[in-house]
């Protein structure tokens, strides 16, 4: 992988995984259904995406201070096509991706706060994120996020080491063999050991 051009960024520090939220709605907290078609009664609230690059590893996006870690993601569009949905992510990561592919969707509970007359009220609703796998063929500069100064950086880890980073536990695994086992037989992607976390170049590049 290129070296980045720009100025050491500080070290990566593991985000605290939140705790589940209690009472009966929160269980289970994550479930992956892979290969399934979402549920009309299930809501949709995002696409995400694993997006590979040749050597097997996934990029997972982080703050400046890398205290934070994402796959990248965004709203559901209108249009459903495999296509579409990875779009999203694609342009949240700002990278060009091809050969997008449905691998199923996390079910999950999504919090929720909402002001009224009564103050400040915390809600949980059982949601969908849909997620794609794409393989990416282009590096696109790094810029700040549309409408705010935040950068974030692009981070290229082996998918079970990204299951571990994000906090997604059993769901994750069961996730990133999904995912694994798509890309192989469809791009002949490679299954990555465990390896070092390396940054995609913040001046962009053809991988």
């Amino acid at each position: 992988m290129p070296e980045t051009a720009h100025a050491p960024s500080p070290p990566l520090v593991h985000a605290a995984v939140p705790a589940p939220p209690g009472g009966p709605r929160a269980a289970p907290r994550l479930r992956w259904h892979g290969g399934q078609d979402v549920p009309d009664s299930l809501p949709i609230a995002r696409s995400q995406a694993w997006l590979f690059v040749p050597d097997g590893r996934i990029v997972v996006l982080t703050d400046a201070r890398g205290t934070r870690f994402w796959l990248p993601n965004g709203p559901h569009p209108d249009d459903d096509t495999p296509a579409a949905m990875a779009g999203a992510a694609s342009q949240q990561a700002q990278l060009d991706t091809k050969a997008p592919h449905y691998l199923g969707y996390l079910e999950y509970v999504q919090e929720e706060t909402k002001q009224d007359e009564t103050g400040t009220n915390v809600e949980y609703r059982i949601c969908a994120a849909v997620s794609l796998a794409a393989v990416i063929s282009n590096v696109q500069p790094s810029a700040p996020v549309s409408g705010s100064r935040q950068m974030f950086r692009r981070l290229c880890v082996a998918p079970h080491q990204a299951v571990a980073l994000l906090g997604l536990g059993p769901a994750g695994h069961d996730q990133a063999r999904t995912a694994l086992t798509a890309t192989n037989a469809l791009w002949d992607v490679p299954t990555i050991a465990p390896s070092a976390i390396d940054e995609l170049p913040a001046e962009g590049g053809i991988l």
